[in-house]
Formats: C-alpha cells, structure tokens, sequence
C-alpha cells in the first residue's frame, strides 16, 4: 500500500457529500482488483473503499486512527478537519 487518502466526495452519483477512504496501492501489489479511480487529491490511481457515513465512527475518530496507524501513509484531503495529522517528532 502508497497510501490511505481521505478524499471530499464531489462527485453527483450519490448526493450524501460524504467524505471516501481511498486505498492507493503499491505498483507491484495485487490485489484482485485495478486501481481505476484518479483520486482528487494526488491524482493516483485508487481504489475507492468506503463512505465514512458507512462507519459508526465520526470523521475526526477515523482521522485519529488512521493518522495512528497509518503514519506517514495516510494523507487528509479534507481540509476542514479539526483533527491536526501531524506525527509526532516530525517537523512543522
């Protein structure tokens, strides 16, 4: 896995506005399935995963979990987040 992205939903096939976790697989990765989508955020080809309107979290638990969990690997695109993403010890 390149990286897990939190993408704005902007698109008119579903009115909900929800925000989508992303999946941007490594090149040599294979994972049953092609990375079609250009995510709006970087432009790689992703995988669109899910809604976060599909989990019980809310949006600023799932920016904290995967801000742990993912590290360096996980990129918000939502830019009215108030959870900061920032690893600790890394520069400002």
């Amino acid at each position: 896995m390149d990286a897990l992205i939190l993408e704005p939903y902007q698109g008119s096939l579903d009115s909900s506005g929800t925000p989508r976790l992303l999946l941007v697989p490594s090149a040599d990765a294979d994972l049953g399935t092609v990375a079609e989508y250009q995510n709006k955020v970087d432009g790689r080809p992703s995988i669109i995963l899910l809604p976060l309107d599909s989990l019980r979290a809310s949006q600023d638990q799932v920016v904290q979990a995967l801000t742990a969990y993912a590290g360096e690997r996980f990129i918000n695109g939502i830019a009215d987040s108030e959870v900061e993403t920032q690893l600790p010890g890394s520069a400002t």
